[in-house]
């Protein structure tokens, strides 16, 4: 989803061309924020916030429980239940439909609020390597990682990335989206919800040999 992305208050630059949202998509991302306000605007959401604020001060009540789906979410809520035309429409409608079958069929205690962060656009440089991978044919079969760096050498390639924010791209999601939600759910621009982001989120080691 550029959903995972969301988590982060950050959105990667598209490099499909922009197009005008059409109103049924726009209607139909508001029917779902209307059903994720009335979710929200359940007691029982206060009663799980106030139930965090007493965890986090070391005050438990109870064992918190939450359930991330994660590779899972492709089962549960595949690109074919989408109604959105629209990619971004699609991003954000597959967000909501999330947002409410969490509340629909998990028993956990993460809590839905009224409202819609847009994260920030931008595009980076990278690291001066990329990963690869071996993938087989099977819908995620298995894959064999190929290391980016293989020698002492190669670490000489390695940059910090540089990231640049799209200011006008970022703007102009930002007042689509109050275009659609504004009085149905608070719309936020790049809301950190927490994450790690680094070299080691792209690798999780390197492979180096020296010569014997």
């Amino acid at each position: 989803m550029g959903s995972k992305s969301l988590y982060l208050g950050l959105e990667h630059r598209s490099k499909t061309e922009v197009v005008e949202m059409q109103e049924r998509d726009k209607q139909i991302l508001r029917e779902l924020a209307k059903r994720v306000a009335e979710i929200a605007s359940d007691e029982k959401q206060e009663e799980k916030r106030q139930l965090w604020y007493a965890h986090n001060s070391l005050k438990p009540v109870r064992p918190m429980v939450l359930c991330f789906p994660e590779g899972a979410w492709d089962e549960l809520l595949p690109q074919s239940v989408l109604e959105c035309q629209d990619p971004l429409a699609r991003s954000w409608e597959w967000s909501l439909r999330a947002r409410i079958y969490i509340a629909e069929h998990f028993c956990t205690d993460e809590v839905i609020d009224n409202t819609f962060s847009v994260g920030y656009v931008y595009s980076d440089t990278g690291w001066g390597r990329s990963p690869s991978y071996i993938r087989s044919e099977a819908y995620k079969g298995a894959y064999k990682w190929d290391p980016p760096i293989k020698s002492y050498e190669d670490l000489q390639t390695l940059r910090y990335p540089e990231v640049q924010i799209d200011f006008q791209e970022t703007e102009r999601r930002l007042s689509l989206a109050h275009e659609i939600f504004d009085g149905i759910l608070e719309v936020q621009l790049g809301r950190v919800s927490g994450g790690a982001w680094g070299l080691s989120e792209n690798w999780l080691c390197c492979a180096v040999w020296t010569k014997s």
